[in-house]
C-alpha cells in the first residue's frame, strides 16, 4: 500500500505527496521530542497488531481507535509510537507499544 496521512479534509485540497511528507516529518519531530525512547527508524508503518494486558489490538493508519484517528505509526529502535491528533500529533504523548508485545507489523510500500 502506498504511504498516506489520513483525514486531510481540514488542509488545502492541493495537498500533495511532498506536503504529506512534511506533515509526517513534523509529527516525527514532535513525537521524538515528547517520547525519547530510542532512535526513530525510516520505516513507515501501515498497521500494528499487538497484545496489551491480555487483549489484542490492531491499530491501522486511517482507522479510528479508542484514542482517535490513527494518523501515523512510528517505529523506534525500542518501541512503536501510535500517533493520533491528541496523542503525538498536535499534543500529548503517542500511544507507546513495546516491541515485545507486537504480533504483526504491516509496512507501507517503499
Amino acid at each position: 500500500m502506498k504511504f498516506f496521512i489520513p483525514d486531510l479534509k481540514s488542509l488545502p485540497e492541493h495537498m500533495n505527496e511532498d506536503d504529506m511528507l512534511e506533515l509526517y516529518d513534523a509529527v516525527r519531530k514532535f513525537s521524538r521530542s515528547t517520547t525519547p525512547l530510542g532512535d526513530l527508524t525510516d520505516n513507515k508503518i501501515h498497521s500494528l497488531k499487538y497484545n496489551h494486558n491480555g487483549k489484542i489490538y490492531t491499530e491501522t493508519v486511517g482507522v479510528v481507535c479508542d484514542e482517535g484517528l490513527v494518523m501515523c505509526i512510528l517505529e523506534t529502535t525500542t518501541v512503536f509510537l501510535v500517533c493520533t491528533p491528541n496523542r503525538g500529533v498536535v499534543r500529548g504523548n503517542p500511544i507507546i507499544v513495546g516491541k515485545n508485545d507486537v504480533l504483526n507489523t504491516t509496512y507501507f510500500d517503499k
